[in-house]
């Protein structure tokens, strides 16, 4: 979960929690509101893209993205490191090319919506109407699946976690 988190450190989405007083923080939080859905889709894709590609643990990385209207959409590849990673996670690959794949999809979605839904910006993004678009595909670039993520879906997060989490949420 740890190297998931990575991706929303580097797109500088996390950057409003780096300000060390509150009312700079809040300050941030105020510029992020007054944006449309369409203006933060396109600062976050821009900024994923102009880090890409982003390794986000030794199968999965971060290939690009793109923003259209209230939607973000993210590519991840799904492309061993090294041998040892095609090794040890040999039974995942398989996995992806039997039934199996639709549980894969949606245990992907939790990790991805827990990440998403703990970040400030983005939590704002889907209050606003905002969703984000996950696709994974292959080494070969052939489309494994896919799903969105929305502020319902971010809803289900916090009903899952702890109160602290809860309340961060009720700040935005």
């Amino acid at each position: 979960m740890r190297s998931i988190m990575k991706i929303f450190i580097l797109l500088g989405s996390l950057a409003l929690f780096a300000f060390a007083g509150d009312a700079e923080y809040e300050k941030s939080v105020r510029a992020v509101k007054a944006m449309s859905t369409e203006k933060i889709a396109t600062m976050v894709a821009s900024e994923i893209e102009s880090n890409v590609p982003i390794r986000i643990d030794s199968i999965t990385l971060v290939d690009g993205a793109y923003s259209k209207k209230n939607k973000l959409f993210v590519s991840k590849r799904v492309y061993p490191s090294d041998n040892k990673a095609r090794v040890k996670y040999k039974d995942f690959f398989k996995a992806l090319k039997s039934s199996k794949v639709k549980r894969i999809s949606k245990m992907m979605k939790g990790i991805d919506a827990k990440v998403v839904c703990s970040d400030v910006t983005m939590l704002i993004f889907f209050k606003k109407g905002g969703s984000v678009t996950y696709r994974y595909v292959n080494e070969k670039s052939e489309r494994l699946f896919q799903y969105q993520i929305k502020s319902g879906d971010c809803k289900e997060v916090f009903n899952k976690d702890s109160l602290k989490t809860k309340s961060s949420a009720e700040k935005v």
